[in-house]
């Protein structure tokens, strides 16, 4: 499907895939052939559960469909929603782009509305300018970091060219800011760009993503401090779906931040046998 952009070759983590893949919607099961696999969406009028309902069956309208695709080591996220937005949170490694874009493809996307960038780190930017050279994107967004925390293993630069050009405008969101909405569903960040770290993973965009009355929190790579200033902001971080911190590290995700959070699924992203250890004792807390 896509152009092949030519890279130099560098160094990287060969891993293999666990991954908790949720696709999640507000209200009825209903099972969904796309490329081969069953996909699970909700809506809001009924609980009654079928496995292939017929052609003549009316279904009420499906609000929206979560894809937590599979990236092994790195995080990558796709919304589509019932008006046909979609919102794109991270790619994962250069090496996963092919099954970014497989995804994609089955979810007959030909252009992306939203796309976030949570932070520049190559789990999660690695096939970004391939992305970016293959499909229209009406925003881009990726934080504000200070160059000299900028990693030095060329993927942001790849990603730079791209935005260049491909005419992109990249846009740092503001605390509290809705970067996508429709009449049932809204995207708003949550983070503070306004912030300096001293580690490049607490500069994720964090994201709040409500449709109906369901909600997802996406909370990229950021570290315990970060959730601690995200506790005491005073916003409304209660969520159904929580895409666990950084892969299920072992200072992510803590005690206090599922106290506030509440959710009721968690989502971790991470390789079998990575070398970081992923998940940690956070499968451990409730």
């Amino acid at each position: 499907m896509y152009r092949y952009r030519a890279r130099k070759s560098k160094s990287r983590y060969n891993l293999y895939t666990v991954l908790i893949i949720c696709v999640l919607m507000i209200g009825l099961f209903v099972y969904q052939e796309l490329s081969g696999n069953s996909v699970l969406s909700y809506n809001q009028e009924t609980t009654a559960q079928t496995s292939k309902p017929s052609t003549t069956e009316k279904l009420s309208t499906v609000l929206c469909t979560a894809y937590f695709i599979d990236v092994g080591q790195g995080d990558s996220t796709l919304f589509v929603f019932s008006d046909g937005k979609t919102l794109l949170v991270d790619v994962g490694s250069f090496e996963a782009r092919d099954e970014v874009f497989s995804t994609l493809d089955a979810a007959d996307i030909d252009e992306l509305d939203c796309v976030v960038a949570t932070h520049p780190h190559a789990d999660h930017i690695g096939g970004m300018d391939e992305v970016i050279s293959e499909y229209p994107i009406k925003a881009f967004y990726i934080p504000d970091v200070p160059n000299e925390m900028i990693p030095d293993d060329g993927l942001y630069e790849y990603l730079e060219e791209a935005i260049l050009e491909y005419y992109l405008e990249p846009l740092s969101p503001e605390q509290g800011q809705i970067i996508l909405s429709g009449e049932d569903y809204q995207v708003q960040v949550l983070s503070d760009d306004s912030q300096s770290y001293s580690d490049l993973n607490n500069y994720s965009i964090v994201l709040k993503v409500t449709v109906g009355e369901t909600s997802f929190l996406l909370t990229g790579d950021a570290e315990g401090i970060f959730e601690d200033e995200l506790i005491v902001s005073g916003q409304d971080l209660e969520s159904d779906i929580l895409h666990c911190r950084h892969h299920g590290a072992a200072a992510a995700t803590t005690e206090s931040f599922l106290l506030a959070v509440k959710p009721s699924i968690g989502v971790i992203s991470c390789g079998i046998d990575n070398e970081y250890g992923h998940p940690h004792q956070v499968l451990n807390r409730n």
